[in-house]
């Protein structure tokens, strides 16, 4: 059965099945952890690869959220890997170091009052931890040592895992914003992610914004004490700095801020919507287009020719006959799949080079040229 086929009979069942029993590809331990460390606590990168014909060379490093005690493993790794690999992108998922009780606040400390969205200036360089204390501040910077060294290791293995060294990245939600923010600040050349996206998450250390910051997305809601203040001061801080930095700040919505399901009914929904589509304004990822692929068609032999058109309809026959069938072709990722029109048939789907401008088959044999004028 071809691919066009089986996408359609199980892509239903698989959206719904995969979140509760996708498993990681591979897991690696990281230098970062102790050896004598339980393997169970021990940091680590668990690595989702997406299919081969749909990769773009992006890759995501997953820090989930959960106060710095535990990890949102299930929804902040498992069910975003999903999301991101249907749409091409390697997933990274990032245990780090967690505060496990250890350490103590000091003597008559109080937690501050909450701070609202309207003063951002209460986080003095957009520190927005509500509590320091030398244990809590040490685990954050393990944390971002496992941070950074996750980047360094997907780096390492970019050839093998099909992925752009230029192309790796943080998502970071709630405290793993933290997180990330944090090794964005202190990494090296190697270490330094190409691009920083924070979801919930603000600063949980004082922002000092590095020389060729990778560009920062920012989304939350308006409403979260704390957070919504210390995203709009972290803004500021990667803006005053003449780095690139965009912020959504959504106004409506409830629950925990992770996937959900797009009912139009507010626009915190969109957030993983306005994520692809800021991964793509920034070319860090590349979709085609009907517009891009149009074009005539020859095979190797050039016996037979098609034709695709902007409209997403195309045209086929032997060269020099006057006889051609129309088709119909969808677009996924860089694999185009043709069908007939008006007749019960399997898709016809071939692998796209940009570069060569070749189509190949499901074997890897070159089938069609596109011809450039």
């Amino acid at each position: 059965m071809k691919l066009g086929i089986i996408m359609k009979h199980f892509a239903l069942f698989f959206m719904l099945l995969v979140p509760m029993t996708m498993a990681a590809q591979k897991q690696y331990f990281l230098p970062t952890g102790a050896s004598s460390m339980d393997e169970k606590e021990r940091p680590l990168i668990e690595v989702y690869l997406p299919k081969q014909e749909l990769a773009n060379g992006c890759a995501v490093v997953l820090c989930p959220g959960g106060a710095m005690r535990w990890l949102s493993w299930e929804s902040d790794v498992i069910k975003m890997a999903t999301f991101l690999n249907e749409r091409g992108i390697a997933a990274i998922g990032l245990r780090y170091h967690l505060n496990k009780g250890g350490g103590q606040m000091p003597q008559g400390a109080k937690m501050p009052p909450m701070v609202d969205v309207t003063h951002p200036d209460q986080f003095l360089q957009a520190d927005a931890n509500p509590m320091h204390f030398a244990y809590g501040d040490s685990i954050i910077r393990l944390a971002a040592a496992d941070a950074q060294a996750a980047i360094r290791m997907v780096r390492e293995h970019a050839d093998e895992w099909r992925i752009s060294k230029d192309k790796i990245g943080f998502l970071g939600f709630s405290a793993g914003g933290g997180v990330a923010i944090a090794a964005t600040m202190s990494a090296d050349e190697i270490e330094r992610p190409d691009f920083l996206c924070t979801n919930f998450g603000p600063s949980l250390m004082p922002v000092t914004v590095p020389k060729n910051a990778p560009p920062l997305l920012i989304m939350t809601r308006v409403d979260h004490p704390n957070v919504a203040a210390g995203l709009v001061a972290l803004f500021m801080e990667w803006k005053k700095a003449g780095a690139n930095a965009e912020l959504h700040m959504y106004g409506d919505g409830k629950g925990p801020y992770e996937l959900m399901p797009e009912t139009g009914e507010t626009t915190t929904e969109t957030w993983s919507t306005q994520l692809i589509q800021w991964l793509k304004a920034k070319g860090l990822i590349k979709e085609l287009t009907f517009a891009n692929m149009a074009g005539i068609y020859d095979d190797e032999k050039q016996e037979s020719r098609f034709c695709l058109n902007e409209d997403g309809t195309a045209t086929w026959g032997m060269i020099g006959s006057l006889h051609f069938t129309e088709y119909t072709y969808t677009i996924n990722g860089n694999i185009i799949c043709l069908k007939p029109k008006d007749v019960e048939s399997e898709d016809d789907c071939y692998e796209y080079d940009e570069n060569t401008r070749i189509l190949k088959n499901e074997q890897g044999t070159v089938y069609y040229r596109q011809l450039v004028e």
